[in-house]
């Protein structure tokens, strides 16, 4: 197997800048095998819109990467075969170096998954991001995903976040479970995001900000200019449940972002763990708030010597 660097030499030695992949003529015909096989090779990968939507399982995206959506061009998840709950259709598992961008759609069938015959879970995301590093998202819709359109999260105790993760102008719409989930991140950005209409798995977020283990790290995460509309759940939560005193601080700073229409609150902040919470800080600067059901801010089981 190469290294890193052995692995990012060779994909700069191929000329893949005309690479463009044509999705086959039958709409119902799996172009897994061809476009893993591309992608495999790491360097630019262009996905064609014309014809019909690429049919596909779950893909495995390599460090060195940079995926060329042109405008309407779609990835749709394959019916009949997301069995198993960790099956997403885009995943970046400890990988660096990636980039996915145009105006292109990832989709999934997310009331396919609710069926007798797959297991029972969260865990079928459009992007699935683990343990990786200097990924970049722009201008990409991710549709009607199973749970989460993004989620973002370490691997194990041994890469305990991903880091350096920019989604820019990024849609995720009709999904599941959330918008985005952010399990654990250093450097997170999101920018100029619309995270619309999540319904289906509680807690039905726009956007939700969660660690699992005590070891995870919510490090600089921001989020700006966002739009986070029309969410069964509240819009916007922030969860450290299972972070404590000896964790890595929270830094988390939201500006100039829209929260509307949200089935519950607008902005959640809360913890349910045991210990001593969490140290750092989470910021709000000039949002609006409206139309929520329940409240516009809330913040629940906020010990004093919690984050400030």
């Amino acid at each position: 197997e190469m290294d890193q660097d052995e692995i990012v030499a060779a994909a700069e030695s191929l000329d893949l800048d005309d690479l463009r992949l044509e999705p086959l003529s039958d709409s119902e015909q799996d172009s897994t095998a061809e476009l893993q096989k591309m992608l495999d090779k790491a360097g630019k990968v262009v996905i064609a819109k014309e014809g019909s939507p690429w049919r596909v399982r779950p893909l495995q995206v390599r460090s060195g990467t940079d995926i060329v959506f042109e405008d309407g061009a779609e990835l749709r998840a394959a019916t009949n075969c997301y069995f198993n709950n960790n099956d997403s259709v885009l995943n970046l598992w400890c990988v660096t170096n990636v980039t996915i961008r145009g105006k292109g759609i990832v989709s999934m069938n997310k009331f396919e998954y609710r069926q007798k015959g797959y297991k029972p879970g969260d865990g079928r995301h459009g992007l699935c991001i683990r343990g990786s590093a200097n990924v970049t998202v722009e201008d990409m819709t991710f549709r009607d995903a199973g749970a989460d359109g993004v989620y973002i999260v370490g691997w194990g105790n041994a890469v305990k976040e991903s880091r350096d993760i920019t989604l820019k102008r990024v849609t995720c719409d009709g999904c599941y479970r959330q918008g985005v989930s952010v399990i654990s991140a250093e450097n997170f950005l999101a920018e100029g995001c619309r995270f619309l209409n999540t319904k289906g798995s509680s807690p039905e977020a726009g956007i939700d900000f969660e660690p699992n283990y005590s070891w995870e790290k919510l490090v600089n995460c921001r989020l700006k200019d966002t739009l986070i509309e029309g969410n069964a759940g509240t819009g916007l939560h922030v969860s450290p449940h299972w972070l404590c005193s000896d964790s890595a601080p929270v830094s988390i700073r939201v500006e100039n972002c829209t929260v509307k229409d949200n089935g519950y609150c607008g902005i959640e902040v809360m913890r349910n763990g045991y210990g001593k919470p969490p140290q750092g800080e989470v910021v709000f600067g000039n949002c609006l708030v409206s139309g929520t059901t329940h409240h516009g801010l809330v913040f629940v089981r906020h010990p004093a010597d919690m984050f400030r």
